[in-house]
């Protein structure tokens, strides 16, 4: 009687399965750098929602301020030098304006829910100021005391109504210092750099208001007076030639000077 046929059937021989992996390799290969992108967008897209915010925190200012956006610092007290300095991160009405009920601490205590998520810094520290920093060019500087009026300033802040467009200048953007200018918004490791090089180099440095382009295409996410934002490279945010407008909110750089003889 012939043997019955068997019913086993053959396995995947050496050859497929190396086959079969390296397709599968491929694959990850493919997919993770993209995947990757992914991520990094959608932390880019997270981080310019948060600044949209911030400006809608300084429109609300503005309102409640008569015209003044919330100062970079106030003088809290003139003799006690910088120690009594309140910078507008340490500012509790701007911090309730943003929707942060509380700060943990004088200087630190912001949640990670309000720091851009691709600044490793500011998120070790919950410190604002390794996130975003504020355009200082022509604000209206300390203790001036003019003849004319008898006036004594402890602040130094920005007065929209002296502002020639608050819709193409800027007011907020990513950075490594709580105050920021056109003049080191240069896309060099000397002045500013991206995410992953600040570890390493931002200790070392002894200038502030750099800039950060920490986000997809070598980016900064950046807000402007009139509170819309959008992402910049170096090209477009450092201030030489035709992008020097971009940091300037006034026509005259003395117009706090008109502004106290009113």
């Amino acid at each position: 009687m012939p043997a019955a046929p068997s019913m086993r059937r053959p396995g995947f021989t050496l050859i497929e399965l190396l086959v079969v992996i390296s397709i599968i390799a491929l694959l990850i290969g493919i997919l993770l750098p993209a995947l990757g992108a992914a991520r990094r967008t959608a932390r880019g897209l997270r981080c310019l929602s948060m600044i949209r915010q911030f400006g809608v925190a300084n429109e609300l200012y503005v309102v409640d301020f008569e015209g003044w956006y919330v100062p970079l610092e106030v003088d809290q007290d003139p003799d006690a030098g910088s120690v009594d300095k309140l910078q507008w991160y340490r500012n509790r009405i701007w911090v309730t304006y943003t929707g942060q009920d509380e700060l943990v601490g004088a200087t630190f205590g912001w949640k990670d829910g309000f720091i851009c998520p691709e600044a490793t810094l500011a998120l070790e520290d919950g410190a604002l100021f390794y996130a975003y920093g504020m355009n200082d060019t022509d604000v209206m500087p300390f203790g001036l005391f003019l003849t004319a009026t008898g006036s004594d300033n402890n602040i130094r802040g920005h007065y929209q109504p002296y502002m020639s467009d608050p819709s193409s200048v800027v007011s907020m953007a990513d950075g490594l210092d709580w105050q920021i200018n056109g003049s080191q918004s240069k896309a060099d490791p000397e002045w500013a750099w991206n995410d992953l090089r600040e570890d390493a180099i931002f200790p070392a440095v002894t200038s502030g208001g750099v800039m950060a382009y920490r986000h997809s295409g070598d980016t900064a996410n950046t807000l402007y007076f009139d509170g819309h934002a959008g992402a910049n490279n170096a090209d477009v945010l450092w201030n030489q030639g035709n992008n020097e407008a971009l940091w300037k909110p006034y026509d005259n750089e003395d117009w706090w000077m008109s502004y106290f003889r009113r």
